[in-house]
């Protein structure tokens, strides 16, 4: 088995489940907090897809991403050039997903595209490393990835930590969380 197929699994699993916990949330339950200076779902998940985005295109391809490609930010009034990193609890709450229909659109959108890559991958191009300074000040373990590390550190570690939030989000307003 090669790496692209283990990411290739994990990572379609964790693009289903991303969607399976927002895709029947109405607009008002989305960007519920259950305090002010906390996180709501729409900012979690926005925040997910984005980073995606940004490193699996923008970072290791060195292409546009998807969210530009696509005009997605003002299909959807969202901004252009942000993900969420370093926001104030002030822009968090601001923060709205309010056509959910085609944010999720684009995150189908990302997660093909971000699997087209993965499949695309054979194990000499997996194991490249890859520089990493902009994590320093925050992880200084991670000064260098290779490309297969950066994609399930991302892809799937962020992700699921996000994904970990809006279960827990989704508890304090009484609804479930994962079908288990």
């Amino acid at each position: 088995m090669h790496l692209r197929d283990v990411l290739d699994t994990n990572i379609s699993f964790v693009h289903w489940f991303a969607e399976f916990l927002v895709k029947d949330l109405t607009v008002e339950q989305l960007h519920w907090q259950p305090s002010a200076g906390s996180h709501h779902i729409a900012f979690a998940l926005w925040h997910t897809i984005r980073t995606e985005d940004d490193f699996i295109h923008g970072f290791l391809q060195q292409k546009p991403t998807v969210w530009i490609e696509g005009g997605w930010a003002e299909r959807l009034g969202l901004p252009s050039s942000a993900q969420g990193t370093g926001w104030t609890a002030e822009q968090v709450a601001e923060m709205r997903i309010v056509d959910v229909g085609g944010f999720l659109e684009y995150m189908r959108a990302v997660d093909a595209a971000v699997l087209e890559y993965v499949r695309s991958l054979d194990d000499a191009k997996a194991n490249e490393k890859i520089a990493l300074p902009f994590f320093e000040g925050a992880y200084p373990m991670l000064k260098e990835m290779s490309r297969g590390e950066l994609l399930a550190f991302l892809c799937i570690g962020h992700n699921t930590e996000h994904l970990g939030e809006i279960q827990y989000l989704r508890g304090l307003q009484g609804l479930k969380g994962a079908p288990l």
